[in-house]
């Protein structure tokens, strides 16, 4: 869930909570919200909202966004494609035959993604000088 839906959300449940707070008065409170209701005011499951409430009503990610796992399929293989780097050899498709060949049994897209992050091992291109 990115940044505008997650504020896209707030603003519906705050704006549907508004109403119920106008519509019940003094009798409202925030941690005895009847949630059928303010699913069927918003569209939200039961569920998703009894998350929410348990929250504060305050939308967070899931505990395990942006975390990598410390080893991978790729993970043997990785001394192999720094080498095919520095050799100039960026073509992810080249570098995925060699690895199959090798017994490298994961996919390309793993294949593209380290080869994007680690370009930084690659030979600086030559440039043409003119002569003096």
């Amino acid at each position: 869930m990115n940044q505008k839906q997650r504020s896209d959300l707030e603003a519906t449940i705050s704006q549907a909570l508004e109403e119920m707070k106008e519509e019940q008065g003094s009798s409202f409170s925030i941690d005895k919200v009847n949630l059928a209701e303010l699913g069927r005011r918003t569209g939200i499951s039961r569920k998703r909202l009894r998350k929410i409430q348990k929250d504060g009503f305050v939308i967070k990610d899931h505990a395990l966004k942006g975390t990598h796992h410390g080893s991978t399929v790729l993970t043997g293989y990785t001394a192999l494609i720094d080498d095919m780097l520095r050799k100039n050899n960026r073509n992810s498709n080249n570098i995925m035959d060699i690895l199959v060949a090798h017994g490298y049994s994961g996919g390309l897209t793993q294949v593209k993604e380290y080869v994007e992050q680690h370009l930084y091992l690659m030979p600086a291109k030559r440039e043409i000088v003119s002569p003096q």
